[in-house]
């Protein structure tokens, strides 16, 4: 069981790395690097909830008993804590550059905003 999670694990990791060193050729190709960004970002904030998702399921697993099993289950957690980890300082790092292109978003004036409900 703890090997099929570790494969699924390391399927979510290839997708990772495949998406950030990937990510520079597509800006490339795009010519609009703020779309790029975008989508890159879009990308790896789904990875990050699939993760998420995968890691709340592993964690309801009941901690094996013999200490070969435990040892596996230990290190696919860490695995785990260490791939979101990866995966979040990767959105920052694109939102920054995201920042540095666009420049900040400002909002509109309050008097230019449609009502929340119709009068």
């Amino acid at each position: 069981m703890y090997a099929s999670i570790a494969f699924r694990v390391r399927q979510v990791i290839a997708v990772l790395l495949a998406a950030t060193l990937a990510a520079p050729l597509v800006i490339q190709a795009d010519g609009d690097e703020s779309q790029s960004l975008l989508r890159v970002i879009q990308g790896l904030e789904s990875l990050r909830y699939e993760m998420l998702q995968e890691q709340k399921r592993f964690r309801a697993t009941p901690v094996p008993t013999d200490v070969n099993e435990r040892e596996l289950w230990q290190a696919i957690s860490e695995d785990m804590t260490l791939t979101l980890a990866q995966i979040e300082t990767a959105i920052n790092e694109h939102r920054q550059r995201l920042l540095e292109i666009t420049g900040p978003v400002e909002s509109p004036p309050p008097s230019a905003m449609p009502p929340l409900l119709p009068e």
